[in-house]
């Protein structure tokens, strides 16, 4: 290790400016190239001890892409909400990259790191609550007014903007008025100068609409500036609330500090789009797709919420429309050969060795691998697999993923919390699915298609391609399944009227 380089560079971070950010960044992983992980524990005890908050949080998330242990992420956390020499923009910022991290990192979880996520969220609202003074409640809103808000809006792919049109066309038949409205928090601004860090994605051109047309109706539609969350626009907005006085608000998507304000105006109801867990809000009631535990209770309370805040709900998906039709020969699909669909947006970290280590054993019974979305490191693993190299095909996102479907034969799904959508694809078009009894695929597949173990996994697997009788009853199963999930009315509703019972 580049000892001495090294340091020259923790020195530069504590003079860190953000002109030398990148520069500095660039260096320090050049220089971490062939690095051990007991290199970068050297490092994270170093970079732990640098004066300069901004500096040691930058460098410190750089790190935490390097080692993957539970107790790194549990240090920088901890950190992360005692310092209190941070803006509350930056500690946002930084807590947003950190939860996005955690959510596609399915080997690095602990009841520890999800309470002080929760924490530190509570004492950056707290922080950010205080812009707002002495907002009223108000008791005499409109009762044919409903707005429904997302922290992203972008096309029919992306899961939250197709759900917040699906429930504002739902919403449609029961008020006059429906507005929707991107309060674009998924983040665009950029306080901290991160080199992984991410930001949001932002469609400009919808700054210019004021009308959106979703099926045969047509909904008033609002979309923030790209630099959320921003105080004055926020006042702007809440503002907003107040003179227009919507019956109640209905979030779509994960935590919105723009929305738990407006909560101390008029109800709001959120609807997490992975409905297997909590979502970190102060929303006055939140749906979850499964039953509460004692843990969902114990987090609940460090946001001052507890189970009367929450309702158990079925979150139900609507499918695109399939508009092609291919056979296996035209995509040079052995007629014999049994495939397995693996579908997600974030394969890269999802796809573990331990579940290659699973499926290995299964591509070698003639079995395809057909893999659907975004898996970055995909033409690596077929160097060092020769197994997953031979067997697995990689389509990469797919605008008709139906028609694609058509050819599969089994849906297996890997350990993550999110993926819900795609079972349900899968299972419309007859294929059985199997997973881990755990997140958004489990709650849609159902109890029948879940399983324990990735050792399970792959007996039920195999099963599937032995019996031919076990197969057709579980995928007469799978469709009836479909039917229960894709009725978003009568689920929404249900939900919908709990929430009223609860706050009208």
């Amino acid at each position: 290790m580049k000892i001495k380089e090294i340091n020259e560079l923790l020195r530069m971070f504590e003079q860190y400016t953000v002109e030398i950010a990148s520069t500095i960044f660039i260096e320090f992983l050049a220089l971490t190239k062939d690095f051990e992980e007991k290199d970068w524990h050297y490092l994270w005890d170093k970079v732990k001890n640098i004066q300069n908050s901004r500096a040691k949080f930058i460098a410190g998330f750089e790190i935490l892409d390097h080692i993957s242990k539970v107790e790194i992420y549990e240090e920088y956390l901890s950190v992360l909400h005692s310092d209190e020499s941070l803006d509350w923009d930056e500690r946002y910022f930084l807590w947003f990259q950190i939860s996005k991290k955690l959510f596609g990192t399915t080997d690095i979880s602990s009841e520890k790191l999800t309470q002080q996520q929760w924490l530190i969220y509570e004492s950056i609202y707290q922080k950010f609550s205080s812009y707002f003074f002495d907002i009223p409640f108000i008791n005499n809103r409109n009762e044919n007014l409903i707005f429904i808000t997302t922290q992203q809006f972008l096309n029919m792919k992306h899961g939250p903007t197709k759900t917040a049109l699906d429930r504002a066309y739902i919403l449609k038949k029961l008020y006059k008025n429906v507005i929707i409205i991107n309060t674009a928090e998924l983040l665009g601004g950029k306080p901290l100068e991160l080199l992984h860090g991410e930001v949001g994605s932002y469609n400009e051109n919808l700054l210019k609409v004021e009308k959106m047309k979703y099926k045969d109706e047509t909904f008033s539609f609002v979309q923030l500036d790209n630099n959320m969350p921003n105080i004055e626009n926020s006042k702007e907005f809440l503002n907003f609330v107040i003179k227009y006085k919507p019956l109640y608000i209905v979030n779509i998507g994960g935590n919105s500090m723009l929305i738990d304000i407006c909560s101390k105006a008029v109800p709001v109801i959120n609807i997490n789009t992975v409905p297997s867990g909590l979502t970190c809000t102060k929303a006055t009631v939140q749906v979850i797709g499964r039953q509460l535990t004692k843990k969902d209770e114990n987090l609940l309370a460090l946001l001052g919420k507890t189970k009367e805040n929450v309702i158990v709900g079925r979150f139900t998906s609507s499918l695109k429309p399939q508009m092609n039709k291919y056979t296996r020969k035209e995509l040079d699909i052995p007629e014999e050969q049994f495939v397995i669909a693996l579908i997600g947006g974030r394969l890269t970290q999802e796809v573990t060795q331990e579940f290659i280590a699973m499926i290995d054993e299964v591509l070698q019974k003639n079995v395809m691998l057909m893999i659907i979305g975004r898996m970055h490191n995909y033409e690596d693993i077929c160097k060092n697999d020769p197994i997953f190299g031979k067997n697995a095909v990689y389509l990469e996102e797919q605008d008709d993923v139906l028609a694609i479907l058509d050819l599969c034969d089994l849906y297996v799904n890997p350990k993550r919390a999110g993926g819900g959508t795609s079972v349900i694809e899968a299972m419309y078009k007859g294929c059985p699915a199997v997973t881990l009894n755990s997140g958004d695929v489990a709650l849609g597949a159902g109890p029948d298609f879940c399983v324990s173990t990735y050792e399970e996994m792959q007996k039920q697997i195999f099963r599937y391609m032995e019996d031919k009788e076990f197969y057709r009853e579980m995928s007469i199963k799978a469709k009836k399944r479909v039917d229960y999930m894709l009725d978003s009315e009568n689920a929404f509703m249900e939900i919908i009227h709990q929430f009223e019972n609860k706050v009208l």
